[in-house]
């Protein structure tokens, strides 16, 4: 569970750098125990620039490829994997 936070704080940092505003969180009681990394922004706009400077992200490639096999994908927003941990 360390290196999934770990990766997580790696990952928001490189995203708020790009424009993205980044909230992590950990269901709690009557959850299923899944963490939430959820991004955000201020219009659609904004939302593109920063998915296209994150898809362009060297840094952000390189946390992707570091952390192969750390989360299972649960479904999709916007054509966009979501993560969770088991």
């Amino acid at each position: 569970m360390a290196d999934i936070y770990e990766t997580f704080m790696a990952a928001k940092a490189i995203h708020e750098s790009l424009g993205a505003r980044v909230n992590i969180y950990n269901e709690g009681i009557g959850g299923t125990g899944n963490i939430h990394y959820v991004m955000s922004w201020d219009s659609w706009s904004s939302m593109a620039s920063s998915g296209d400077a994150i898809a362009m992200s060297p840094e952000f490639r390189a946390l992707q490829a570091s952390a192969t096999g750390q989360v299972t994908p649960v479904g999709s927003i916007q054509g966009f994997p979501l993560y969770y941990s088991k």
